[in-house]
């Protein structure tokens, strides 16, 4: 499958994890508090591709519709 490699900023992911720990100690992650924001490389496959080539659904069921993908993955914080 074709890769890419794009840049992105991620802002206001997850604001005030620090309080929310203290609310709730079982939440895992760093513990900032006001303006997350995060920079990252993605390379691989575009998801877009894997929709259409893989999942097997066509262009239209992509346009003009307000759809989510919830995906999980592991994160480590270095």
């Amino acid at each position: 499958m074709p890769s890419h490699e794009l840049t992105v900023a991620l802002s206001c992911a997850g604001n005030k994890r620090a309080q929310v720990q203290d609310a709730f100690p079982t939440v895992k992650g760093l513990r900032w508090t006001n303006g997350a924001v995060g920079n990252a490389v993605y390379k691989g496959v575009l998801m877009r591709h894997i929709l259409l080539n893989v999942m097997g659904l066509k262009e239209e069921d992509l346009l003009g519709k307000d759809l989510h993908l919830i995906a999980i993955a592991y994160d480590a914080d270095f």
